[in-house]
């Protein structure tokens, strides 16, 4: 299973490897200190992009094919995020930047072979850009979409965001043309993003720094290009659709610039997130509200990448136009996001009248705990056969588990945790792939449905909880569910005949709702012991007969 361990390997190598970027970026000093243009209020270490490139970059050494191609994307690539970490250890001039963003495109351009060929309907029928204009225009968009990344990296999870929603499209089309190296280093990079992700939601205890925002915008581009150039059906202009947010806010932060007669270069305060804040956003909020733009935008970048060139960009068009005027009038009119005095809206007094009652609480966590361990259990009924590697496994597992709950049931917490995390990617593997036959249809329908049930109770849980310490809401769970209810049911047919989609959901869905319930049991761990000792016996049994 090369995907699963692409993603997992990725996802796993970046959270190993934050601790580490986190204290050298102390020792050299490589700190956001906060300032009047900042929205962050403590000094935070800016080595983000460091743990996600050694996290992608080595997942990618181990799996994806070195070809020319490959070479030149990590050499290219590699250029970006040193020069990245000088700045952002130092404050590089913005020309030295601008250079260094040119020499890794063109590194990329003459050794791997990107270029803009077409323009698909843009042209007259059968015409071919000159590879001299070719090469120009791939060293022009690539910078482009580096920097507009890069400006958007203005709040907590907004670029390692929106970037991953574009990298789960790119992702999905890259498989669906069968190209598989594309493929792999779109789902390394989103490993990647999303370890980083739940270290840099807000409030952040780490942020990407230009080096991992320029990485990303370096990598979502490179890969998008190549990708749509390459596929005969697939339109040129997919790339506008994927990056489409981003660039529309820098070109449109640079505009205002200019039209002031400031450099365009100079930062301010004018990008959208900053915009959402002044009509009454709150932090996460302006993230949602932007995650959720992004999502269109890559939405409709999957539903039209076999449309015409002049429908995409019809379509895009009235996007930018509608973000434009909206925020337009938002600011000539004063708008302000309707609040109470006490700065909250209606629907939050609602919830918060629901939390404080008790019952609502207490009825969500309850059928989440029953549904998460009952979905546990029907996990690892449904395969077949168990191979002998995994039951042993499981009965290392078992005897660790009993050890602890005999001799040190303060770790019980911390061993649970890490027996699940490790077991259900194996789980849900065994269970897409080789499903016991005689199990009902029926029965394998619902189960797939239960996934989306404990996505909603998660949330209804997180909605409820009165803990003030622990796992929150925060935009990043917009990005697990839109993984986990979008991806296993977009309309390509090759995907689901390999279950990608639904693996990585489930995954996920199990991974994000473990990780609340282990918050919300406050050290009770008895029903969860019960229940993970007694099914990994029985997997361990299962394994043997």
């Amino acid at each position: 299973m090369p995907l699963l361990s692409t993603l997992l390997f990725s996802v796993f190598l970046t959270i190993a490897f934050i601790p580490i970027c986190s204290r050298l970026a102390l020792a050299l000093d490589a700190v956001d200190i906060p300032d009047a243009r900042k929205v962050h209020s403590r000094p935070t270490p800016r080595s983000g992009g460091l743990a996600m490139a050694l996290g992608m970059g080595i997942t990618v050494v181990l799996w994806v094919p070195l070809d020319p191609f490959a070479r030149a994307f990590l050499a290219s690539a590699a250029l970006i995020l040193v020069f990245g970490l000088l700045d952002d250890i130092r404050d590089l001039d913005c020309r030295v930047k601008l250079a260094v963003q040119v020499m890794a495109a063109v590194v990329l351009v003459a050794w791997g072979g990107v270029e803009v060929r077409s323009a698909g309907d843009l042209l007259p029928a059968g015409m071919v850009l000159p590879r001299w204009l070719g090469v120009a225009a791939a060293v022009f968009v690539i910078v482009g979409v580096t920097n507009a990344i890069n400006f958007s990296d203005g709040l907590d999870g907004l670029a390692g965001g929106i970037s991953m929603l574009g990298f789960i499209a790119l992702a999905f089309m890259a498989h669906e043309a069968g190209d598989a190296q594309t493929t792999l280093l779109s789902v390394a990079v989103i490993g990647a993003v999303f370890g980083f992700l739940r270290f840099n939601t807000h409030p952040a205890n780490l942020f990407m720094g230009d080096s991992g925002s320029q990485l990303l915008g370096f990598a979502a581009i490179t890969l998008a290009i190549r990708l749509s150039q390459a596929q005969g059906d697939l339109s040129p202009l997919v790339p506008l659709l994927l990056l489409g947010f981003p660039i529309l806010d820098m070109l449109a932060v640079i505009g205002e610039r200019l039209a002031v007669g400031r450099s365009p270069f100079v930062a301010d305060r004018n990008h959208f997130h900053h915009k959402l804040m002044r009509v009454g956003l709150e932090h996460e909020e302006a993230v949602f509200v932007i995650y959720v733009l992004q999502a269109v935008l890559v939405s409709a970048a999957f539903l039209m990448r076999f449309q015409s060139e002049w429908l995409i960009l019809l379509f895009y068009s009235a996007f930018a136009g509608a973000v434009l005027v909206g925020f337009h009038l938002a600011e000539g009119r004063g708008w302000r996001w309707p609040r109470d005095v006490g700065g909250e809206s209606w629907m939050v007094q609602r919830l918060t009248a629901l939390r404080e009652s008790g019952l609502a609480p207490r009825l969500s966590f309850r059928a989440f705990e029953i549904g998460l361990v009952a979905l546990l259990v029907a996990t690892w009924a449904i395969p077949d056969g168990i191979p002998w590697n995994v039951a042993a496994a499981s009965w290392g597992c078992v005897a660790a588990l009993g050890a602890v709950r005999i001799a040190r049931q303060e770790w019980l917490g911390t061993v649970l945790r890490v027996i699940l995390y490790l077991s259900i990617p194996f789980a849900v593997y065994l269970s897409e792939t080789d499903p016991h036959p005689g199990i009902p249809r029926a029965f394998l329908a619902g189960y797939d449905m239960a996934f989306g049930a404990l996505v909603l109770l998660v949330v209804m849980t997180l909605k409820f909880t009165r803990r003030h310490r622990g796992f929150r809401v925060t935009p990043m769970d917009f990005l697990t569910i839109f993984v986990a209810l979008v991806a296993p049911n977009l309309p390509d047919a090759r995907v689901e005949a390999l279950n990608l989609g639904m693996l990585s959901a489930k995954i996920l869905v199990l991974f994000f709702s473990f990780e609340v319930l282990m918050g919300e049991l406050r050290g009770d761990y008895r029903l969860l012991f019960r229940t993970t000792f007694g099914v990994l016996g029985l997997v361990g049994v299962r394994g043997f007969l």
